[in-house]
């Protein structure tokens, strides 16, 4: 495929997460995808993920984890193989409501018109402090609870 429509095929898959088609996403993958992210233990979607039934847990676990409330893809940028997007996203946590705003680079490998590798570059930290900061509410909210109940 060329590079244009490589893009092409990169700008559908965003279409299809904005429509919350996951089914039809995965169409797109290569049964072999490798899905590489960042590692944090207190991101529960964070991390690298090899194969279409890990990849669709992914998108299980992030989606239990927040919404979006933007998703921009920017610029898409397409040089043989490789796509590399440029983009803008606003969450929000499912748990306490927290917002997350953070922009982002994915870049895309494609083989015989699949993705067959994905990175996904962001703000980790980010991240992290989010879900730290709703893990520690839920917590201390647990602990003010206990704390009530007569003995």
């Amino acid at each position: 495929m060329s590079s244009e429509e490589n893009k092409q095929l990169v700008l559908q898959g965003y279409r299809l997460f904005q429509q919350q088609d996951i089914e039809g996403l995965m169409a797109l993958y290569d049964d072999t995808i490798e899905w590489i992210g960042f590692d944090n233990p207190n991101v529960p979607f964070a991390g690298s993920y090899y194969g279409k039934d890990e990849v669709q847990q992914f998108f299980r676990d992030l989606g239990r984890s927040m919404t979006p409330v933007r998703f921009e893809p920017r610029e898409l940028i397409a040089e043989g193989d490789k796509v590399v997007a440029l983009g803008h996203a606003v969450w929000k946590l499912n748990t306490g409501g927290q917002e997350l705003e953070t922009d982002w680079v994915h870049v895309f490998t494609l083989r015989d018109g699949k993705v067959c590798r994905f990175q996904r570059l962001d703000d980790g930290v980010q991240a992290d402090q989010a879900f730290r900061s709703t893990a520690a509410m839920s917590a201390g909210m647990a602990q003010g609870a206990q704390e009530s109940r007569p003995s």
